[in-house]
């Protein structure tokens, strides 16, 4: 990042200097045509070379390579010796480099070096922000070296052959903040194919609260629908942390995976086996039980239309927090938290009475956009046959 940050940087310092030593608009046109030339023309071999070299010794070339050539810019300058002639060749050699240099730093270049998970502790998903222009999904666990194209539209129907891309390459597509409000990150191209939608994106805002109450009618429809149910979407969350005071993890997913593999993840993400929370100083259990027998977040407790079902929700770590019971037909339950933030909240119901039933912890505090702040929320659990 400060490598790029720094060349962008000396891009500026070099038209400057142009002006400062002719005044010509010319000239400080051709020096940045010089700079970025190499990448229109050459980008795509570039890539294609990439895939091919040890992307980290290529990286640690570019890095070194671009410090050369600000070290003898700079004493060139330092010593008024500079001339226009060398500031266009520096251009052109800098852009030599960031066609190489920029490739080389993309999610299918640098997952080979995440290699496998050391010891049975975690694992490493490859992942690619697709930032189209009507909206950025993500692709979840994409293996090293693969990469998917962002340059089209809605209007253009290319979305289904790029999360096929997605499928076939055994990862997933996630509808990435429907609703945010920086340019081109509204998501415009509906949600059939996809395998989840992130309804929860950084410090909990209004457009957070939106997206989930429009998530939240999705699961009604899919649920009133005959034998749609089973193809509901899942919500999942994502800090989409990009500098300081950003929080990564806030929020983050707690997967209830078969293992730690990246199969096992990517079938509990599918599967809607997890719930979300803004730190892991929460924790939570949420069971729906009946007849002895009993269901997870994510699955379905099968029983007659007027057995009573027992929803259970368990808590820690969540002070000065209210607890809430969602259905299809709207919120059911809502009661506080014991001061110290753990709470055994329990409901009776019945899936003549409630379809699905999912669990929100907030906080009794204000955000800027918001009455309240969201904690944690968990998928639902479905009830019927």
């Amino acid at each position: 990042m400060f490598a790029a940050s720094g060349t962008m940087t000396s891009a500026v310092a070099q038209s400057w200097l142009v002006l400062q030593m002719t005044g010509s608009a010319i000239d400080i046109a051709l020096i940045t045509a010089l700079t970025f030339l190499p990448t229109l023309l050459g980008g795509a071999w570039a890539g294609a070379l990439v895939d091919r070299v040890d992307v980290r010794r290529l990286l640690i070339a570019t890095n070194v390579v671009f410090a050369a050539l600000a070290a003898a810019q700079a004493a060139l300058i330092a010593a008024g010796d500079i001339r226009l002639w060398m500031l266009f060749a520096f251009a052109a050699l800098n852009g030599a480099v960031f066609a190489l240099d920029q490739p080389a730093r993309q999610v299918s270049s640098t997952a080979p070096w995440l290699g496998p998970p050391s010891g049975a502790s975690g694992a490493s998903l490859g992942v690619e922000e697709i930032t189209t222009r009507n909206g950025h999904f993500t692709a979840l666990g994409l293996p090293a070296g693969t990469w998917i194209d962002w340059r089209y539209r809605a209007v253009d129907g290319a979305l289904a052959r790029f999360v096929q891309q997605i499928h076939r390459a055994g990862g997933l597509a996630v509808a990435a903040h429907p609703l945010a409000t920086c340019v081109a990150c509204g998501w415009k191209f509906g949600y059939a194919g996809l395998d989840a939608v992130e309804v929860w994106n950084g410090p909990w805002t209004l457009d957070d609260e939106a997206v989930l109450a429009n998530w939240d009618n999705l699961l009604v429809a899919s649920v009133r629908e005959r034998g749609h149910d089973d193809a509901w979407l899942p919500a999942v969350g994502d800090s989409d942390a990009h500098s300081e005071p950003q929080v990564v993890g806030l929020p983050h997913n707690v997967v209830y995976a078969e293992g730690l593999d990246r199969r096992a993840i990517l079938d509990g993400v599918r599967a809607g086996r997890l719930w979300i929370a803004e730190s892991a100083a929460v924790d939570l259990s949420f069971t729906a039980t009946a007849g002895g027998r009993s269901a997870g977040i994510g699955q379905r407790l099968r029983v007659a239309e007027d057995v009573p079902v027992t929803v259970t929700l368990q808590v820690s770590g969540a002070p000065g927090c209210a607890a809430r019971f969602i259905t299809d037909q709207g919120q059911r339950l809502a009661t506080m938290l014991l001061a110290e933030g753990t709470a055994t909240v329990t409901w009776t119901t019945t899936a003549r009475n409630a379809r699905y039933v999912r669990a929100e912890v907030r906080r009794q505090q204000p955000t800027p956009t918001t009455a309240d702040t969201m904690v944690a929320l968990t998928n639902p659990i479905f009830l019927g046959s």
